[in-house]
């Protein structure tokens, strides 16, 4: 019966995870599916430009990987000199996933925002490389639990 209650809370641990990175992914989703039509639509780029409008989105994500793992590893170990033997692992490589998610949401706001007025180009495409910067950070925090 321990066993079974165990693997349960693990289970509905796994749910909420999986939950947890999935709404957040379709944003994501939506604004780089959605970053092409409308970059063509409202700035009138050709092919090349609009594939060249992409460099930030995937600068930001290569930066995203290499700063949460070290962010996420850092605290660990804070909260691992903390709290020793009594290390709660969720809450240790979890408590920085809330704050990347927030820079994420604020960010897709702020992107649509830029796409909507037809601000300047390069408003938007440096809100987009901290954006995805902020998405894969979101992602690394709760992908290195799930696994």
């Amino acid at each position: 019966l321990h066993l079974s209650l165990r693997r349960q809370r693990q289970m509905c641990i796994r749910d909420r995870l999986v939950a947890s990175y999935a709404i957040p992914f379709a944003p994501f989703s939506v604004t780089s599916s959605f970053f092409s039509p409308i970059l063509a639509s409202n700035y009138d780029y050709n092919t090349i430009v609009i594939g060249l409008c992409y460099l930030p989105l995937g600068a930001g994500f290569a930066l995203g990987s290499i700063l949460s793992g070290r962010l996420i590893d850092s605290e660990y170990q804070r909260a691992k000199r903390k709290h020793g033997l009594r290390l709660n692992l969720y809450k240790a490589r979890l408590k920085l996933g809330p704050i990347f998610n927030v820079i994420f949401c604020c960010g897709v706001m702020a992107f649509a925002w830029c796409l909507d007025k037809r601000v300047h180009i390069a408003a938007p495409l440096a809100i987009v490389f901290f954006t995805m910067t902020a998405s894969m950070m979101y992602f690394t925090a709760m992908y290195v639990i799930a696994c």
